[in-house]
């Protein structure tokens, strides 16, 4: 039996917290796997690992982390001939639930060694995969405002942020494209979606779906103070597809435009500031899932 090879981010959420080694490799085993772990240092370490021990010698690997490790390995594994199979060791595993994941090991090891290979697409902005969502807006804003999610100051920073955003409450003007046709929007935050969930598992876009070949686009208008809150339980329930002030439609290529830059988010990190260009790439990633 060839070997399996597991690239694990040892500070993933739940991975930090495994005590003792050949954990992996015990319940690799007893599904049948022959496993060889490699433990990555960061995301580029991932990413060199994947493109000099995977691509064009194996046909399929495993990550053990959060979304920020799954995200690193797309950006090599799209358009490979390589099946990613996913050990959610994360805090959200928004990936992993849009895929329907068992977030357990034991569990997640059976999809491995039993499951069934599917192509799923993949967003692109501003030239990077993206495997949640890309977009503008509040979201955007605090991530640009608390950068690493370890700073000591993050959560003060995000507070204030909030109080002042509550107080003031000013929307974007955004000039927004989709499929060619071109409207301006005032908006609290405009989210283009591959799969539904984003953040700390916030169902921003229910109906997504990453076999669907399209980008569901999730504008969300000006709201009155009084308004926010029961907005917010709307989203986090999954009721808010009727609201007045919450308009979702579909596309295969977004441009979002702005009067001044702003801050842009590509999944959990901001990474520049407007223009932003995205696009849907279809089937262009293997993943391992759950037999149906």
């Amino acid at each position: 039996m060839d070997p399996i090879l597991i690239l694990a981010n040892r500070s993933a959420g739940a991975q930090s917290r495994i005590r003792g080694s050949g954990v992996l490799e015990q319940y690799a085993r007893e599904v049948g796997l022959e496993p060889e772990v490699m433990y990555t240092r960061s995301p580029r370490h991932l990413r060199e690992l994947l493109r000099q021990e995977v691509i064009g010698r194996r046909d399929r690997v495993v990550v053990a982390g959060g979304d920020g490790t799954v995200r690193a390995a797309v950006q090599e594994l799209a358009g490979k001939d390589v099946a990613l199979g996913i050990l959610p060791q994360g805090t959200a595993n928004n990936f992993a639930g849009a895929l329907r994941l068992p977030l357990d090991l034991p569990s997640a090891f059976r999809v491995i060694a039993e499951g069934d290979t599917q192509q799923v697409g993949l967003g692109v902005a501003n030239g990077e995969y993206f495997t949640e969502a890309a977009g503008v807006g509040v979201f955007a804003e605090l991530l640009a405002l608390t950068g690493a999610e370890h700073h000591p100051r993050a959560a003060f920073r995000a507070l204030r942020y909030l109080v002042k955003w509550t107080v003031t409450n000013q929307p974007l003007c955004v000039h927004l494209t989709l499929d060619g046709v071109t409207e301006e929007v005032d908006a609290l935050s405009v989210t283009i979606a591959n799969s539904f969930l984003l953040g700390y598992r916030i169902p921003i876009a229910p109906h997504a779906r990453l076999t669907d070949d399209v980008l569901d686009v999730v504008i969300i208008g000006p709201l009155l103070r009084r308004e926010l809150l029961p907005y917010y339980r709307a989203v986090r329930t999954q009721t808010h597809g009727n609201l007045p002030k919450i308009r979702t439609v579909q596309a295969r290529r977004i441009e979002v435009a702005t009067r001044h830059p702003v801050p842009i988010h590509i999944d959990d990190h901001t990474s520049g500031q407007t223009p932003l260009e995205v696009h849907t790439e279809p089937r262009c990633l293997k993943v391992l899932v759950d037999r149906l």
